[in-house]
């Protein structure tokens, strides 16, 4: 079982991630808006990652 200290931790951690998640994501689709020419190579990336 969690104690209560670590459900803390953990709950606080999901929130962070549910967080920066999206922001990367926003981030990764501004990016890659920028760089057009890079777009191939990094839709193989995202493959390799996702």
């Amino acid at each position: 079982m969690l104690s209560d200290r670590d459900a803390e931790v953990v709950g606080s951690v999901a929130e962070v991630v549910g967080v920066v998640i999206p922001m990367a994501k926003k981030e990764n689709k501004r990016k890659r808006q920028q760089q057009q020419p890079l777009k191939e190579a990094e839709e193989e990336e995202d493959d390799v990652v996702g």
